[in-house]
């Protein structure tokens, strides 16, 4: 998961920020805009349990988080009574999430009038307090193409923008998010970027390292383009060995990537497995159900006898599943099918 956005507004304890996680739940990242597996966390979404009615919804909310919704004499009741209230205004074709805090999510419906993208997504969060973030515009084919948030404090009006950038068509990964830039404006002035994402993905010349529409690279830059960080991730490839196509199989955080590319150049895409692996935070394996069976992991072992290197072993026991579709566990057995590994750069 990366993630930058904090910007000392007044509303620092408002949730707003650029987020990703990868679960191997293919359910939770369907439609994803940032490549296989991943999800945006700051934006959940709603999606059609049986994939074509609203009888039954279910609202994702990260990697491994999902809340179903069951249509019942009229009214959304969720599945497990956690005081929530899920509720459809026809008129709009818009889904209202009100949780016991009192704050309250806008989703698209899906009407066929929306465009394909729009449909399920999210539209707008409020606080009791007022503050309010929301998309203020789209992509002619229906992707975000901004959200915005206004705070005033002390008769000084701060706007925050997050302008998104999708790759154009005749790009292998068309359609995926290419960018996304926060910038702020104070008082209707002149906007200013504060940071920026740049994102490239697996687009089948790479010899090594993924699929299309992998996400490969993440490179957080300043507000003048000067790259602060980059995370780099590799994911099994069809054949391979303990994993399954378009599963995580390495991640590199901002440390990690410089020193593998300090000692093997930039061409990450002509290197093999083993040769970035020493360098790599995390490592994992699958079994033939795509459940995590192995993580390695940098720096969480006994340097001495095994460099550093820490390992775990996930083993699994079978429950009663509750309706599950999509390849989405409900809260009550999501634990024992999926995984979602995140990491977070501020």
């Amino acid at each position: 998961m990366v993630a930058f956005a904090e910007t000392g507004t007044p509303a620092d304890n408002f949730p707003w920020g650029q987020t990703r996680s990868w679960s191997n739940g293919p359910g939770y990242a369907s439609g994803s805009d940032n490549g296989n597996g991943r999800v945006d966390t700051y934006t959940p979404h709603l999606i059609q349990a049986d994939g074509s009615t609203s009888n039954t919804l279910v609202l994702i909310t990260n990697g491994n988080t999902a809340y179903y919704y069951g249509l019942v004499g009229g009214n959304y009741q969720p599945r497990f009574d956690d005081g929530s209230k899920l509720t459809y205004d026809s008129g709009n074709d818009t889904y209202t999430l009100t949780d016991t805090q009192g704050d309250t999510t806008v989703l698209n419906g899906f009407g066929s009038t929306r465009p394909t993208a729009q449909r399920g997504e999210f539209a707008s969060y409020s606080d009791p307090s007022g503050e309010t973030m929301a998309v203020t515009s789209y992509t002619t084919d229906g992707h975000v193409a901004e959200m915005q948030r206004s705070v005033t404090s002390n008769g000084t009006t701060t706007t925050e923008s997050y302008l998104y950038s999708y790759l154009p068509s005749g790009d292998a990964n068309a359609g995926l998010l290419g960018s996304v830039t926060l910038r702020t404006q104070i008082n209707g002035g002149v906007w200013s970027t504060v940071q920026q994402v740049q994102y490239s993905y697996y687009d089948g010349t790479q010899t090594y390292g993924g699929n299309l529409g992998d996400l490969m690279t993440a490179t957080v830059e300043d507000g003048s383009g000067n790259a602060l960080s980059t995370d780099y991730y590799r994911y099994y490839t069809p054949g391979a060995a303990n994993g399954y196509t378009h599963g995580l199989e390495y991640v590199f955080n901002s440390a990690s990537y410089t020193r593998l590319t300090a000692a093997l150049g930039t061409d990450l895409g002509s290197l093999t497995d083993a040769q970035v692996a020493p360098y790599a935070d995390n490592a994992f394996q699958y079994d033939s159900q795509q459940r995590v069976t192995q993580e390695v992991v940098q720096a969480a072992g006994d340097s001495t006898t095994s460099g550093g290197l820490g390992t775990y072993g996930f083993s699994y026991t079978t429950r009663s599943r509750l309706n599950c579709p999509y390849g989405i566990d409900q809260r009550r057995c999501r634990r024992d099918n999926h995984f979602r590994y995140s990491n977070t750069i501020r």
